[in-house]
């Protein structure tokens, strides 16, 4: 060993020694007592200069020294001191020793404790850069942030020290702010989270009160730092997102956005071929419509009716009956491919809330997303057993599913498969949609502009794969080519794809959709309609067609294509579109488009149609409204809860739009012999504001046909 080496060691050693008795001495400063505030800042600066000197990574012998020093410095008298200032003095040396001795805190666990406490509350007031210990504060963030050492306190039951932790990141976060500072609190937040065993409700409380679309009081750089946390931590947090928003009581809307980011695969991609945008809000629906039904169960679960004798004549008062609400036992719920999520939810809340148990059997091309969906409900934390999920094929599973001598009651959305179903099951109840062949009244009065748009979002979104679609358009045949005209040209708008590339018009479900499609229009062109478009395919990729001029006998005028292929029919007058309205099997929805309120409520009342939209496409919502069905397929509605009558409909009217003006008498006559309105539900646009007239003119005259015209014959549309 050379002369120069040797004295080099011994240099350092030398050097070594005399750290570490300053070390020493700076313990000993600390332990004496001090005469004023000043006084002890003065020695935390002392002992913070000494730190400066000491070497990352030190011998052990220099580790051995500091640890008396660390404990000195988490003393009561130290790091329980009322003044702010020098508890963040002492907060920046012990930051140092830790930065210093990096990966391995020279302190016990339970000193560890006092020591995220005394760092925490460093935290407490980082918006305030008047503060003489402002620049520790930020230096301590800094090294917070790039110390993983400090990861040991999510190992020492801190959990209340963290979720103040947040609270005061956002709390204290400002424009002024270097970004090194914003970047700091959120690596220290998004480190927790995604170091986190388990993610709880309380830690994500505070971000989420900055990233919710309400907002009050909030300031936009406390929101993007929260919305930051949240999306960098996307994985981590997919499986507590939805179950945190609902213990909060939150509504999914006020965040949708967010989780659709946070959950890209299990929300705004869940629906089968739908948009982003539609599937997400079919997701927030979804949410939104568990706590509504939570809140309605409550109140139609204690609904309860107490009799006495007496009240019936000849009794006396000798006995009394309480009714109560009970659940069937098991359902079985069938939804469809379309909204897999939401029409499975439409069923699941229901039959949960009034105490049923649930067997759900997803569409096969829905099946991935209605998985993801009942994962959800079961970190809600829902009991095991009560909600399962049974994948197939229809045509292997169904008969074993829906004959099960366990299954209660059956809840099926579909098609014709519902009818095998019922000549199946027996005398169990029964709840179900089949379909519909959605009429589109078009009146001579009508705004064309709103009824052309209405017909183009109502019968071509989702390419025309939704019950509630407009299936056929009934109009006035004045009016028939100047509608047709503005139908066309918003058709030519609508771009053609795969869903993956936002187009408006994308493939449907099978081939054997495709196939069905293709032969109602091959029909049509054959028996001599117009096509206002070429008829174009590509495998399942069927491109939006008009077809005018149809006529009774054509397959199309009856049968419901669901795909992006739209029927119309020019009639004479009002009374020829009832007609066809109530030839139909289906009975599900319809639409009117006038101005005139008289002709609506006449016309609706004539319709034999669960639900009427008026000036407005048909559509399945508000979710707390009747979803009404007439005629065929009229065994009962989604909402229902647990009895065995489901559930009973009051009709109603909602406030007319500016669309409608008219509140005289109507030359308008209705074919039919008597009045009905129980069970229909007349749902009004109110979009474009407008108000009912402050005094109601006399009720709406309905004049029925006399014996005589009743018997002239009516068109023949079978």
């Amino acid at each position: 060993m050379s002369a120069d080496v040797e004295v080099a060691e011994m240099t350092s050693t030398d050097v070594d020694v005399e750290l570490e008795q300053l070390l020493k001495e700076a313990r000993e400063l600390l332990s004496h007592p001090w005469n004023s505030v000043d006084d002890l800042l003065g020695v935390l600066d002392q002992v913070e200069k000494v730190l400066w000197m000491v070497d990352q990574s030190p011998k052990k012998s220099m580790v051995k020294a500091l640890k008396p020093l660390m404990k000195a410095l988490i003393h009561n008298r130290i790091s329980k001191h009322s003044d702010i200032d020098v508890k963040v003095a002492a907060a920046f040396c012990i930051t140092e020793i830790m930065r210093i001795t990096a990966p391995e805190p020279p302190c016990t666990d339970d000193q560890m404790t006092d020591i995220f406490e005394l760092i925490v509350c460093s935290f407490e007031n980082l918006s305030d850069r008047s503060s003489r210990s402002y620049n520790k504060r930020a230096l301590i963030l800094d090294v917070v942030s790039r110390i993983q050492s400090f990861l040991i306190m999510l190992d020492l039951e801190c959990d209340e020290l963290i979720v103040k932790m947040f609270e005061h990141f956002l709390k204290s976060v400002r424009d002024y702010h270097a970004s090194s500072i914003i970047s700091s609190m959120e690596n220290i937040m998004v480190l927790v989270i995604e170091e986190s065993e388990e993610v709880s409700v309380e830690l994500l409380k505070p971000l989420l009160a900055r990233v919710r679309k309400n907002r009050e009081g909030v300031l936009p750089v406390a929101h993007k730092l929260g919305k930051g946390v949240l999306l960098k931590s996307a994985n981590k947090l997919k499986p507590y997102m939805i179950p945190a928003l609902t213990s909060l009581g939150e509504s999914l809307d006020m965040y949708h956005e967010l989780v659709a980011a946070i959950c890209e695969g299990t929300s705004a991609n869940f629906q089968n071929n739908d948009d982003n945008d539609s599937g997400l809000q079919q997701v927030v629906r979804s949410g939104d419509l568990v706590s509504y039904c939570a809140e309605e169960g409550v109140r139609v679960l204690g609904e309860g009716k107490f009799f006495v004798s007496d009240s019936f004549p000849g009794n006396e008062r000798t006995k009394y009956c309480l009714t109560s609400k009970i659940p069937l036992g098991v359902v079985l719920a069938i939804p469809p491919f379309n909204y897999p999520v939401n029409l499975s939810v439409s069923k699941i809340a229901p039959a949960l809330i009034a105490g049923n148990s649930l067997v759900l059997k997803p569409p096969t091309q829905g099946a991935v997303s209605a998985l993801h969906m009942i994962h959800c409900f079961h970190l809600a934390g829902l009991p095991k057993g009560v909600i399962s999920c049974v994948t197939g094929k229809g045509s292997e599973i169904g008969d074993f599913l829906t004959m099960h001598p366990g299954v209660n009651c059956i809840s099926f959305t579909g098609g014709d498969t519902g009818i095998a179903i019922s000549k199946k099951v027996g005398m169990i109840p029964l709840q179900m949609e089949l379909g519909g062949k959605d009429a589109c009244i078009i009146l001579e009065d009508a705004d064309l502009d709103l009824a052309s748009s209405s017909i183009v979002k109502g019968g071509f979104s989702y390419s025309g794969q939704r019950c509630t679609a407009v299936k056929v358009v009934l109009v006035m045949e004045s009016i028939a080519d100047s509608l047709v005209k503005k139908v066309n040209e918003k058709l030519g708008k609508l771009t053609v794809g795969p869903p993956e590339n936002d187009c408006d018009i994308t493939p449907v479900v099978t081939e054997s959709s495709a196939n069905f499609i293709e032969a109602l229009v091959m029909d049509a062109k054959k028996k001599g309609a117009t096509f206002c478009q070429e008829y174009k395919r590509k495998d399942n990729l069927i491109w939006p067609l008009l077809i005018d001029n149809v006529k009774p006998d054509m397959r199309i005028a009856w049968e419901e294509p669901f795909g992006p292929v739209l029927p119309v029919i020019r009639i004479s007058n009002a009374e020829e579109g009832i007609h066809h309205c109530n030839a139909s099997n289906f009975g599900l929805q319809g639409c009117i488009f006038t101005k005139d309120i008289n002709k609506a409520i006449l016309i609706s009342d004539a319709m034999e149609t669960g639900t009427v939209q008026i000036n407005s496409a048909p559509a399945r919502g508000p979710d707390h409204f009747p979803f009404q069905i007439h005629i065929l397929f009229t065994l009962s509605l989604h909402f229902s809860f647990c009895e065995r009558r489901f559930q009973n409909i009051d009709g109603g009217i909602t406030h007319p739009s500016d669309h409608l003006h008219s509140w005289g008498d109507s030359d308008l006559h209705v074919p039919f012999g008597e009045a009905r309105t129980s069970g229909r539900v007349l749902n009004q646009d109110t979009s474009s504001g407008g108000n009912w007239p402050t005094a109601r003119k006399p009720p709406v005259r309905i004049d029925f046909l006399t014996s005589e015209s009743k018997t002239q014959p009516s068109p023949k549309y079978h």
